[in-house]
């Protein structure tokens, strides 16, 4: 979260971050700048979902049904897995390294930290979907080959093309110049040197990156990552 935004929370007396309820009532903070000016990680995704549930007349996991999962022949993705048994039933819990271990040397330990969707009264277009890998995988393949059972082939390329101004890119780049390890939310290393803007869904790398005579995550590459490290490239 931006520090400003906290202290803004603070100061109406609403904690710095609060789990999700709804959109509106849970993203509602003033901008932290004017659109185009910076970049930082946000909501902006969620606020996407409100726009398309409002436009289509639809809540967020009827439009996903109609217009992603049949599509795809998909029937094990939703928002609301606890209101489908055979669904909860398969739901893996979520792990994590003790962290009273340091370096994340320590054992594997189940998670029992606050469930951050436990409080959503609706669906998120930024997070909270549950699936199945294979199902996930799925609609990754449908956007890689093209074969416009999602998206026009003309959509899908906006995908891969930089949206942002150049005011914008040079915050992201910042971004990475103090973080090239992880960066927010990504997996793997990002050499600061490297050119960086961002497509529709994800980072984008604008040049081969070269480490030790290996070329990978070459010029073009799109990727992202989600809490639970889920992440593809």
């Amino acid at each position: 979260m931006v520090p400003k935004l906290a202290q803004y929370n603070q100061s109406i007396g609403l904690p710095p971050f609060s789990p999700p309820i709804t959109v509106t009532e849970s993203y509602n903070a003033p901008l932290a700048f004017e659109p185009g000016t910076s970049w930082t990680y946000s909501t902006g995704i969620d606020w996407t979902g409100v726009l398309i549930a409002r436009v289509s007349g639809l809540p967020l996991e009827r439009y996903f049904q109609n217009h992603i999962f049949t599509p795809l022949g998909i029937t094990d993705m939703t928002f609301w897995p606890k209101r489908n048994p055979v669904l909860e039933s398969r739901m893996a819990s979520l792990s994590m390294r003790d962290p009273a271990v340091p370096d994340s040397a320590g054992k594997v330990i189940p998670n029992k930290g606050h469930n951050m969707q436990a409080s959503v009264l609706e669906e998120f277009g930024g997070q909270g979907l549950y699936g199945s890998m294979p199902s996930y995988l799925e609609i990754l393949k449908s956007l890689l080959v093209n074969d416009e059972r999602l998206l026009k082939t003309a959509t899908s390329a906006l995908m891969f093309e930089p949206q942002l101004t150049p005011e914008s890119q040079q915050a992201l780049q910042a971004v990475y110049r103090s973080q090239p390890a992880t960066g927010p939310c990504s997996i793997g290393v990002f050499p600061p040197e490297i050119k960086y803007d961002w497509g529709f869904g994800g980072l984008l790398t604008c040049e081969d990156v070269h480490d030790d005579q290996v070329s990978y995550r070459k010029k073009g590459s799109l990727n992202w990552s989600g809490m639970p490290n889920i992440f593809w490239v």
